[in-house]
């Protein structure tokens, strides 16, 4: 029996197994795509032990233990159609075997001008479908796809033609050592940036949104600490709130302004109940910085688990670095 990777619901490898009804696990999908905006769909052998007789993508499978996604993607690519060109990360989406057992898939994009090779075992049709066609045809017929091709489909749509990556920042404790302070607010001229604080908010390729609760008792507050720290002029938008509940309709607001899908939203701060929960209710990756009183407190639940937990803003770059490669690199049909 084939041994693969299992993981978590957060996707991170607890161990190897025997694939499982009761284990979560992870694929990939590949689509082939060529200079006419055409995507090549294979169809199911009627034998096939999973998704018999359904459409799906140009070739997928699962990840081998110790694999990773790209190299699962090559490798099923060739097996399955005999092809190998470059691939491109397009978008992740889970698919739901069962109650028990979640698939966490990527999806990786090709160009192929030239002819395949189809693995007779695996596919029984293969042929170039304009990919606007295909949208009509799986949102009629869904019953002629495979479950897996359709999450991929939908996944996709949502980062289609998006914009550029939005990062969305909380002031005290992560942007400025706040706690510094003590709670005395005579002293806000003393306030300072947190190290690689003017290296973050130095990137480029992104939207950056400030927004940030004033304290109950000293209105005006943020807007002091902005010019002390002299970092108003990065912000593309600034929202100041006046309770932790209303940072969720601003999330809300900038997404739709910038038109920025959650896949391509980053959410930074130090507070898992106020701006880790907003961000990851939305869907969007979150990044909480370890720093200042609420660095050990206790997620209340899982929308209180930071994507990232990180002990320094620095810690962040990479993560933001690789989130505008992938938007810059992302292939639309």
């Amino acid at each position: 029996m084939e041994i693969v990777d299992v993981v978590d619901v957060r996707n991170s490898v607890i161990g190897q197994k025997p694939i499982s009804a009761n284990h979560h696990i992870r694929g990939v999908h590949i689509w082939l795509v060529n200079d006419k905006q055409e995507v090549l769909v294979c169809k199911r052998p009627a034998n096939a032990w999973i998704f018999p007789g359904q459409y799906t993508s140009s070739a997928g499978g699962n990840l081998n233990t110790g694999e990773s996604y790209m190299q699962a993607a090559v490798r099923e690519l060739q097996e399955e159609l005999g092809v190998v060109v470059p691939l491109t990360f397009a978008c992740d989406f889970t698919y739901h075997l069962s109650e028990h057992q979640a698939v966490f898939h990527q999806l990786f994009i090709g160009t192929h001008l030239g002819a395949i090779q189809a693995d007779a075992s695996e596919i029984k049709i293969a042929e170039w479908v304009s990919y606007d066609v295909l949208r009509i045809e799986a949102r009629q017929r869904p019953e002629r796809f495979a479950g897996p091709f359709l999450e991929a489909l939908e996944a996709y749509e949502r980062v289609r033609g998006a914009g550029k990556p939005l990062l969305i920042f909380d002031l005290d404790n992560t942007l400025c050592d706040t706690d510094a302070l003590a709670g005395d607010h005579g002293r806000v001229a003393e306030l300072r940036l947190l190290s690689a604080a003017q290296e973050v908010l130095g990137i480029a390729d992104c939207t950056k949104v400030l927004i940030t609760k004033n304290h109950p008792d000293h209105p005006g507050i943020q807007q002091r600490k902005l010019e002390i720290l002299g970092i108003g002029d990065r912000f593309d938008d600034i929202h100041i709130v006046s309770r932790d509940p209303e940072k969720l309709q601003w999330f809300e607001a900038a997404m739709k302004k910038y038109q920025a899908r959650p896949t391509d939203v980053v959410v930074i701060g130090d507070r898992p109940n106020a701006e880790i929960r907003c961000g990851n209710v939305l869907g969007c990756t979150t990044i909480q910085i370890r720093h200042g009183k609420y660095k050990d407190q206790a997620p209340a639940d899982h929308f209180e688990i930071p994507t990232h937990a990180i002990g320094s803003l620095h810690d962040a770059i990479p993560i933001i670095d690789k989130l505008i490669r992938q938007a810059k690199a992302r292939p639309n049909l």
